[in-house]
């Protein structure tokens, strides 16, 4: 009786497999690789670059030219992250090469498309953004601050902020003399943000006021302190220390 011989199933597979790698090689993709001692080195400004399904690219680094050419013409190495969207969200780039000098930054977009964070390239030291305020100097003798006797909400000192942090605080400080009582407080376009602060009879006291500014990104706002004479007959003094970004 003959005996008919069977394939050699695990080189059959072996074999499928090594068609369809070669396969993937002529199309220029790959379903499933493993790089090690070594890895991969892109040359000339090539870019390599991660689409989703949706066909946005969500990851790129690598040469841009055009408008993003460098001054000499060659393309720009550039790198970004994107979210689900599309949208930058980090990068490292210089989007106008061919003027004020061709320095790239570091940036940091938030989810309207704003940059909240970059360094300052120019100068080459520090952050271009956030613009951080400094608090400044504020009297801390009653006698050198603001005074009033109005019973009805008077402004005694006033802000110019720019908007950076969606939570600002704020230190007011409110006293009043002999048996006085001062209550102060914070408005932002005619709106009052967070609690009135009042203090003790006759005495002073400091208070941590926090809240969340209106408006959209870099937007200015005119900051009042105001204060009022709540009971007694003699003057109240007020000050204000800030605003600093983020609750304090």
């Amino acid at each position: 009786m003959g005996i008919t011989s069977q394939p050699d199933t695990d080189l059959v597979e072996r074999i499928r497999r090594l068609e369809t790698r070669v396969e993937e090689l002529s199309r220029g993709t790959l379903a499933n690789a493993v790089v090690s001692d070594g890895g991969i080195t892109i040359r000339d400004l090539g870019g390599l670059q991660q689409l989703d399904r949706d066909g946005e690219t969500t990851f790129f680094v690598g040469g841009r030219d055009g408008s993003w050419a460098r001054p000499d013409g060659s393309p720009q190495p550039v790198a970004f992250i994107a979210d689900d969207r599309g949208a930058w969200r980090i990068g490292v780039l210089d989007p106008d090469p061919q003027e004020n000098g061709y320095r790239q930054f570091v940036a940091l977009w938030d989810y309207s498309g704003n940059i909240i964070v970059s360094d300052e390239v120019n100068s080459g030291q520090g952050l271009a953004r956030p613009l951080i305020p400094s608090s400044g100097f504020r009297p801390i003798r009653a006698m050198d601050m603001p005074k009033t006797q109005s019973t009805t909400w008077e402004t005694l000192q006033w802000s110019w902020h720019h908007k950076q942090h969606t939570n600002i605080g704020v230190v007011i400080g409110v006293g009043g003399y002999g048996d006085s009582v001062g209550e102060a407080r914070i408005v932002v376009g005619g709106v009052q943000y967070g609690e009135t602060v009042t203090s003790p009879p006759g005495a002073f006291r400091y208070a941590h006021v926090n809240f969340r500014i209106p408006g959209d990104h870099v937007s200015a706002h005119w900051m009042e302190l105001q204060a009022r004479r709540a009971s007694g007959a003699h003057d109240i003094v007020a000050t204000a220390h800030g605003p600093v970004g983020g609750h304090i």
